[in-house]
């Protein structure tokens, strides 16, 4: 962390009220502007890397470099999520990280 902080690189800490505000705003996570939250969402991470001006390190002009093209990162930006796909992606991040209500189990 303290390398990334001399380059001027910082975590982004996704709360509980993060979730609950993204969970519904599907214009917001399919804007390509938003990706590094969507990417974030999708793969159940409560970080994002940003810069000291809060922009995301992560975008539509560096998704291939930083994860290459046959990535499932990759692959979430093209998709576009309906409001019952992001609540239910939302809703096991916050049973996973925060106590929610979801029960995930294994089949």
């Amino acid at each position: 962390m303290l390398k990334a902080q001399e380059k001027e690189k910082y975590i982004l800490i996704l709360d509980k009220n993060d979730f609950n505000k993204y969970r519904k705003d599907c214009s917001f996570i399919n804007n390509q502007e938003n990706l590094a939250h969507k990417i974030a969402i999708g793969e159940f991470r409560i970080f994002i890397v940003v810069y000291k001006d809060m922009k995301c390190l992560k975008n539509i002009n560096n998704i291939t470099k930083i994860y290459g093209y046959n990535s499932k990162s990759y692959k979430i930006k093209d998709q576009i999520w309906d409001e019952q796909y992001l609540g239910g992606v939302c809703k096991i991040s916050q049973a996973l990280y925060f106590n929610g209500k979801a029960k995930i189990g294994i089949i």
